[in-house]
C-alpha cells in the first residue's frame, strides 16, 4: 500500500500498486511524484516503485536503497530548542569561566573548555553565536593560562 503526495501538496491514498499504474497511464503520477510506502513511512520518487514506469531511466532496481543524497544529514535529530539551549549552557560556562578570572583562576581552566565544547556541538556549531562564543572562550582561556603562569613565576606555589 502506498501514498502520494500530489502537486499541491496533500497526501491521496493509501491506494495499491494497480492504482498507482492507473494513475501513472493517465498522467495523474509522473515518475518524481513523491511515493511513501505505508508499511515503512519511505519516501521515494515514483520512479523508484517497480512496473510504474518501464521505459523511465530511473526504473532500474532502486526498490531495494532509498536514493542517495550527496551531502547526507539526519534531520530527524535537529532540535532548534535544545541548539538554543546548549547555547545557553554555553554562555552560562563561559560567564562561570569568566568569574573563575576574577576569583579563582583555576575555575576558568575548567568552564572556559566546557563552554567551548558546548560551542562545538554539531546541533550549534555552525551558527555565529556559537562562533562568538567558542573565540571568546578560547582568548580567555589562553589569558587565563597567561596569568596563572605569571602568578607562579612572580609569587611560586601559592599553598607551599
Amino acid at each position: 500500500m502506498f501514498s502520494v503526495r500530489g502537486a499541491d501538496g496533500k497526501v491521496y491514498g493509501p491506494v495499491d500498486l494497480d492504482t498507482l499504474r492507473q494513475w501513472a497511464t493517465e498522467g495523474r503520477l509522473v515518475p518524481t511524484t513523491e511515493v511513501i510506502e505505508i508499511a515503512t513511512q519511505r519516501r521515494m520518487p515514483a520512479s523508484y516503485v517497480p512496473g510504474l514506469f518501464q521505459n523511465h531511466p530511473d526504473n532500474d532496481n532502486r526498490w531495494a536503497r532509498p536514493p542517495q543524497s550527496p551531502y547526507p544529514r539526519s534531520y530527524a535529530s535537529y532540535n532548534p530548542s535544545q541548539a538554543s539551549a546548549d547555547l545557553t549552557i554555553g554562555w552560562v560556562f563561559f560567564a562561570l569561566g569568566a568569574a573563575g578570572c576574577v576569583t579563582c583562576a583555576c575555575l576558568s581552566l575548567i568552564f572556559f573548555p566546557l563552554a567551548i565544547a558546548q560551542a562545538n556541538r554539531p546541533e550549534v556549531r555552525l551558527s555565529q553565536t556559537a562562533a562568538t562564543l567558542r573565540i571568546l572562550s578560547i582568548v580567555f582561556l589562553v589569558l587565563s593560562v597567561l596569568s596563572l603562569v605569571l602568578t607562579f613565576a612572580m609569587f611560586g606555589l601559592p599553598f607551599m
